[in-house]
């Protein structure tokens, strides 16, 4: 049973806006053969989230429980999650999140408490 479930990024730009409304959505991609359908694939679950400014150059923890959970329940073979803009209530915005190779201090981490 999963209790909790956050996953850290490092923020490392926040542009064009002061606050960056976004989605988080838990997707299921193929491991290989990623096309461009795969980019405008339906979510399975959504969560919404804004950053801000003020997150650049910090980490930030989104707790991503429910979306581990239906993961889980679904039988999912990978945790796969794709963030975008909230298209309701943003038409500006990029926030990068760090992930530079050989540098694990900035990689995403997903951490999972389990029963």
């Amino acid at each position: 049973v999963i209790v909790s479930a956050t996953l850290e990024v490092f923020i490392n730009e926040v542009s064009f806006a002061n606050v960056v409304p976004a989605l988080l959505d838990l997707v299921s991609y193929p491991v290989s053969g990623l096309g461009p359908r795969d980019f405008d694939s339906s979510p399975i679950l959504v969560r919404r989230l804004d950053f801000f400014r003020a997150d650049q150059g910090r980490f930030l923890e989104i707790d991503v429980t429910q979306l581990m959970r239906e993961a889980q329940r679904l039988g999912l073979s990978d945790f796969q999650v794709r963030f975008l803009l909230d298209p309701a209530l943003a038409n500006i915005g990029f926030v990068g999140i760090e992930d530079r190779p050989n540098i694990t201090v900035t990689a995403p981490l997903l951490t999972v408490e389990y029963e």
